[in-house]
């Protein structure tokens, strides 16, 4: 989960990936909210790093699904670093073969 500028930063330092990577967040299209994998909703005041142009679905429409339906959710990833490594949002294209996975290390 990338709450801070310092996650962030050391992600983008860190992982120089060849293709766009879920980072475990999603937005869901009915509530407008945005949740992690685990279940947490990102707070209105908590980091955020989208991409200008956020909503990268092929209708600009992010919520329309694969067959023309309504889609439940839409799931964010982040660009390749050289394009910034801004959040971005997917409709219809919900597959990533990257993604950012977090394990608890044991210590606070």
């Amino acid at each position: 989960m990338i709450h801070s500028v310092e996650v962030y930063s050391f992600l983008l330092e860190t992982f120089h990936t060849n293709a766009e990577a879920w980072i475990g967040l999603k937005y869901d299209c009915a509530t407008h909210e945005l949740e992690w994998a685990d279940g947490q909703k990102q707070q209105l005041n908590s980091f955020r790093a989208w991409h200008p142009r956020w909503d990268q679905s092929e209708t600009n429409s992010g919520c329309i699904g694969n067959h023309g339906g309504e889609a439940p959710y839409m799931p964010v990833a982040v660009t390749q670093p050289p394009a910034g490594f801004k959040w971005i949002a997917k409709g219809g294209k919900k597959e990533y073969t990257l993604y950012f996975v977090e394990y608890p290390s044991g210590k606070p």
